[in-house]
C-alpha cells in the first residue's frame, strides 16, 4: 500500500473527529478525506470546514482547495498517535493564556525592534574592533556554527552532522533547515527531527555563554547599555510613557542590562510584560537562551545532566519529548492554543503548550527557541504574551527597527494592527530592503527615516 493513502485500519477515522499526534509535535484535528483521482497524499479537515468541503460541487474539490481547509498528509507514517475525542480533557488544562492583560493609563507609543544585527554590533570606540575579533562575538544568522565556537559544536553530535550540509550550501543556514523542516513534514524522516533537538540545545548553550560573556567584557562601550539608559531617562521624564521592546534575539544581552539599568530580577518570564509594575516591557518572540519546558526530576536523575546527548543517542523526536518525557499528552498540550500563531491560514493546530515555559537558571530544560528557518515562522513565547503584543500595538506611534530584517511574517501581521504609526526609524543599511518588507503591512501614512548603524542612532539619541 502506498504511504500517501489512508490505511486500511484507519476507516473509523473516516467519519469521526480525531486529534492526529505527528511525529514533529504537531497536533491537527478534524477527520480524514481523501481527494477524489489526487493519489499523492490525503487531508485532515477540522471540523469548522466540514460543512464547506460538504457542499464543494464535483469540479472544486481540487487538492488545492484541500490544502485550503485542511493539513495535507503525504506519508501516513507521520501520524504516531490517534486519538477519537471530543475534546483535550479540559479539567487538566491551565484554562487562562496568563495573567489578566489591561490597560490603565499606560502609553505604548514606542516601540523597539532588535534583530542580530544589533547584538552583532553592539559595541562602540576601542571596543568595537576588539568585539568583532572575539571568539564569542554575537553572531549574525550565517555563522551560528562558524569554527570558532568549534569547542562547543564538537560536543553536540546532530550539530556535527548538519555542519557540511551548512558548508555545502555556503552557509545559508535558514534554507538548509527549511528544506529539512519541508521533507520531513511531507516524508518521514525522524532522524532530522532528531538533529534539530541536538541543534536547538546547541543554539541554548551557545547564546547563554556569548551572553554572560558580552554583559561581564564588554560593558564599558555597549551600545545595548546606552539604550537602556536613554530609554529609562525618558520613562522618568514621562511617567506614563513605557517603551515596548521586540527582541528577536536568543542572546540575554539586552535582558541582563534592562534588568541592571533598572534595578529589576527578573525570575517569571510574566515579569517581561508587567506594565504595571515595570517602566518598559519586553517580547521574545522567536524564545531565549534563558527559556524552556523545564524536565521532570525523576527524567534528570535517570538520564543525568547531558540531557541533549542522551535524546540524540536514544533517537527521540519531539513527538517522543513533548507527550512522554517532559510530560504526557494530556498535560502538556493547551486546549485553548488552538489558533495561535496560524497567522492568516484558516486551519490550526496544537503543540507544545507554551504557558508552561519558564525561565531556566542551570536547570536541564528543553529549549524554547525556534530555529532559523526562512519562511517557517512562530512564536515561541506565552500564548499570553502574544496576546499583549497585539494589544500595545494599537498604541505605537513609533517603531524603531534595529538590526532586523522584517522578514518575520507572524509580526508583520501584527503591525497591521498598528493604525497610529507617524515614523518608521530604520537603523540598518539595507534600507531600501526592510522598508519594501514592511510597505504593505503599514496603512497608516508615515514618514521612514533611515540611520545607517546602532551606533550612530545611539550617538544621535533619536529616542
Amino acid at each position: 500500500m502506498s504511504y500517501s493513502q489512508i490505511p486500511f485500519d484507519w476507516f473509523d477515522y473516516r467519519n469521526k473527529f480525531g486529534r492526529y499526534i505527528t511525529y514533529w509535535g504537531d497536533i491537527y484535528s478534524g477527520s480524514l478525506w481523501e481527494c477524489h483521482g489526487y493519489n499523492d497524499g490525503f487531508f485532515i479537515v477540522p471540523n469548522h470546514h466540514l460543512i464547506e468541503i460538504m457542499e464543494l460541487n464535483e469540479g472544486d474539490r481540487t487538492p488545492e482547495k484541500y490544502r485550503e481547509l485542511g493539513w495535507e498528509i503525504s506519508d501516513y507514517r507521520v501520524i504516531v498517535h490517534k486519538y477519537i475525542t471530543k475534546e483535550l480533557h479540559p479539567q487538566e488544562f491551565n484554562k487562562s493564556h496568563g495573567p489578566a492583560i489591561s490597560k490603565s493609563g499606560q502609553e505604548f507609543k514606542d516601540m523597539f525592534v532588535f534583530g542580530a544585527g544589533a547584538s552583532s554590533f553592539c559595541c562602540f570606540g576601542d571596543h568595537k574592533e576588539r568585539y568583532e575579533n572575539d571568539q564569542w562575538r554575537s553572531p549574525l544568522g550565517y555563522d551560528i556554527f562558524n569554527e570558532r565556537y568549534e569547542e562547543l559544536c564538537a560536543q553536540f553530535e546532530g550539530v556535527k552532522l548538519a555542519i557540511p550540509k551548512f558548508e555545502l550550501k555556503n552557509n545559508t543556514i535558514e534554507e538548509c533547515l527549511e528544506s529539512d523542516w519541508n521533507k520531513y513534514c511531507t516524508n518521514y524522516f525522524p532522524e532530522l527531527t532528531c538533529r534539530h533537538i541536538n541543534i536547538q540545545f546547541y543554539l541554548q548553550k551557545l547564546f547563554q555563554k556569548i551572553s554572560q560573556h558580552t554583559v561581564e567584557r564588554y560593558y564599558r562601550k555597549n551600545l545595548y547599555l546606552s539604550f537602556v539608559e536613554q530609554i529609562k531617562a525618558k520613562s522618568v521624564r514621562q511617567d506614563a510613557y513605557i517603551p515596548v521592546i521586540v527582541n528577536f534575539n536568543y542572546d540575554t544581552i539586552l535582558d541582563q542590562f534592562i534588568d541592571k539599568s533598572f534595578h529589576y530580577s527578573t525570575t517569571r518570564i510574566d515579569e517581561y510584560i508587567d506594565w504595571h509594575n515595570r517602566s518598559v516591557v519586553q517580547f521574545k518572540p522567536h524564545g531565549s537562551s534563558n527559556w524552556g519546558w523545564k524536565f521532570p526530576k525523576e527524567v534528570i536523575a535517570k538520564v543525568g545532566n547531558n540531557l541533549p546527548a542522551a535524546l540524540y543517542a536514544n533517537k527521540v523526536t519531539p513527538a517522543i519529548l513533548y507527550y512522554k518525557i517532559l510530560g504526557e499528552y494530556k498535560t502538556m498540550v493547551n486546549e485553548y492554543s488552538y489558533g495561535f500563531e496560524i497567522g492568516k491560514r484558516p486551519v490550526g493546530k496544537h503543540s507544545l503548550d507554551k504557558l508552561q515555559i519558564q525561565i531556566i537558571n542551570d536547570e536541564p530544560a528543553y529549549p524554547a527557541l525556534l530555529l532559523p528557518f526562512k519562511e517557517k515562522d512562530e512564536f515561541v513565547m506565552p500564548y499570553h504574551h502574544q496576546t499583549a503584543l497585539g494589544i500595545v500595538m494599537h498604541d505605537m506611534e513609533r517603531l524603531f527597527l534595529i538590526g532586523w530584517k522584517g522578514s518575520e511574517q507572524l509580526f508583520l501581521e501584527q503591525l497591521e494592527k498598528a493604525k497610529r504609526i507617524k515614523e518608521v526609524i530604520v537603523v540598518n543599511p539595507e534600507f531600501e530592503t526592510v522598508k519594501a518588507n514592511l510597505e504593505k503591512h503599514i496603512e497608516a501614512e508615515c514618514t521612514w527615516t533611515h540611520v545607517n548603524d546602532f551606533e550612530a542612532f545611539i550617538r544621535n539619541q533619536m529616542i
